[in-house]
């Protein structure tokens, strides 16, 4: 924020790199953030901390996966053939990492650039993948991705490149009352967890421990095997550790000997397993997690979630929680979270995480949110093509450079990944805009801005500056411009504007991809103003 202190005086205008702040008086924004930043970063294209535009994204894959329907489930799964035999100098030569996708209730696997039908397996062990729900989840245990969607249970197996119906070759899978499946899953411990009973929802199940015989982790579900063992099947209804004494929400395996068990309003941790000794103690008890795979977690080991108010917070277990959307909650306010699917995304070649807010029922405008971690700002992504917004998302770790990236699937079918290299949302105009701002005096003196000149990257496209005055700064942000034009690449020529009023602000916006290192403002106290009225 400026503050005139004589008559005339120079004052730059720098990238609000701590971005969208909105819990502060229009007068009183936080240095270094803005009311309003879409589509935009603190770090550009060229990894500077200067500002300009977001990054695009293009798709990863040519094809649909499943034309026309929306992308259910994606998830990456390693090749049987990790090593190059006999040559340990390059031990990655035979790596391959496949993509699994489900779409309209088909499953696909995804391999040099195009999409294969995954093998059915004959009945009685033929697969059931529903073409209905919106959103699946998956968890790979050792060679094997098994799958949930609320309706069935199937699995795939990796080296055969065959789906199958998931039973258990001991024991049962969990069902409540009414035959229905569980929700959430992931991987633990080499165990397959569950939860997400509609009819038991307080309760957990794990599989016995995979020690590398038959299919992966996950087929056994004996609770009483006629030896006990400290690897054997156990929920929560017949361990020591006993049920969650809330609804569970998420499943986060945190480490080897943490699994986070998010409640709709607690979260607990499971400390050891749970039938060696494993304990479950309450983290908060005044904050629960959003519904599924509403987290993520970064390499140094923090998770960031939302919580079942539509806040984000980030925790190191044995730590509470503490809320990073502080600067943004009453945009996050607005969320209907049951109309939505949440889904956290680390995306490690941006440096901060995806938080997307998709409706389920239909492709239908939203906006995204992007934390970027290095500089702590907020920013709001927004799609121009409402069918490119997110329902299922996975980091995918292949070995060349064009492979290190963040995917997500799209309403329209398609696969699509985020790239630093791309100036466009796969063909469509990405519109940025932030807001510089407000230039004010202390005293409540008028201002007046005479003139300004900006300094833009060498290789930023055209954007357009509006000049917003008011008598307010609230005022000021919602008032049409009184001044406008453009900035092209490079050092611009000074731009005349004469303009005063209590408040001023500078709003750019573009739909090409541009950086700006700086604008130099030329401003002087006008008179006082009429303190009494207009």
């Amino acid at each position: 924020m400026a503050k005139s202190k004589s008559r005339d005086n120079f004052h730059e205008l720098a990238f609000p790199v701590k971005g969208i702040n909105t819990d502060m008086g229009y007068g009183k924004q936080p240095a270094g953030t803005t009311p309003e930043g879409v589509n935009c970063r603190a770090y550009d294209a060229l990894d500077r901390q200067r500002g300009g535009s977001r990054p695009g994204f293009s798709k990863f894959i040519s094809t649909r996966v499943n034309r026309p329907n929306a992308v259910q489930l994606l998830d990456y799964i390693p090749d049987t053939t990790i090593y190059s035999p006999g040559n340990a100098e390059k031990m990655n030569a035979n790596r391959t990492i496949r993509l699994f996708a489900v779409a309209g209730g088909v499953a696909y696997y995804g391999f040099n650039g195009s999409w294969t039908t995954a093998t059915l397996a004959a009945a009685p062990n033929a697969p059931t993948l529903s073409s209905t729900v919106a959103v699946m989840r998956s968890a790979y245990n050792s060679l094997v991705l098994f799958m949930v969607d609320g309706t069935n249970y199937n699995y795939y197996s990796t080296p055969i490149n065959t789906l199958f119906k998931w039973t258990a070759t001991a024991g049962t899978l969990p069902v409540d009352t009414n035959s229905k499946p569980c929700r959430l899953i992931c991987t633990w411990r080499a165990r397959t967890v569950l939860a997400g009973l509609p009819g038991d929802p307080n309760n957990w199940f794990m599989s016995a421990v995979y020690q590398g015989e038959g299919v992966g982790g996950g087929i056994d579900w004996d609770y009483a095997p006629a030896t006990t063992t400290v690897t054997q099947a156990v929920s929560g209804n017949n361990a020591p550790a006993g049920l969650c004494s809330d609804i569970i929400t998420a499943l986060v395996p945190y480490s080897d000997d943490i699994l986070l068990l998010g409640g709709d309003h607690t979260i607990w941790a499971m400390h050891g397993d749970p039938m060696n000794g494993g304990r479950i103690d309450l983290v908060s008890d005044r904050v629960g997690m959003a519904w599924g795979d509403a987290w993520c977690k970064d390499p140094f080991g923090t998770v960031y979630f939302m919580s079942n108010q539509g806040n984000i917070y980030t925790m190191v277990p044995g730590q509470k929680p503490v809320k990073l959307s502080g600067s943004i909650d009453n945009l996050l306010s607005v969320l209907e979270m049951d109309e939505i699917n949440v889904r956290l995304q680390w995306d490690e070649n941006l440096q901060g995480f995806h938080v997307y807010t998709t409706p389920l029922a239909t492709a239908a405008v939203c906006t995204h949110y992007f934390w970027e971690r290095r500089t702590g700002a907020w920013w709001k992504d927004e799609f121009a093509n409402v069918s490119h917004n997110p329902l299922t998302c996975v980091n995918f770790d292949g070995n060349s450079p064009s492979d290190r990236v963040s995917l997500f699937g799209g309403w329209d079918g398609y696969v699509r990944g985020w790239d630093v290299g791309v100036a466009d949302d796969d063909g469509y105009d990405i519109a940025s805009s932030v807001v510089l701002g407000p230039m004010l005096t202390a005293s409540f003196d008028d201002l007046i801005l005479k003139d300004m000149q900006a300094v833009m990257g060498e290789e930023s496209g055209e954007v357009t500056f509006e000049v917003l005055v008011g008598r307010t700064a609230e005022e000021a942000l919602s008032s049409e411009a009184v001044v406008t034009g453009t900035f092209d690449a490079s050092r611009n020529l000074t731009t005349p504007v004469r303009r005063a009023g209590h408040a001023i602000y500078i709003r750019l916006s573009s739909t090409n991809q541009w950086a700006m290192e700086g604008i130099r403002t030329l401003l002087a106290n006008g008179n006082k103003v009429r303190r009494r009225g207009a």
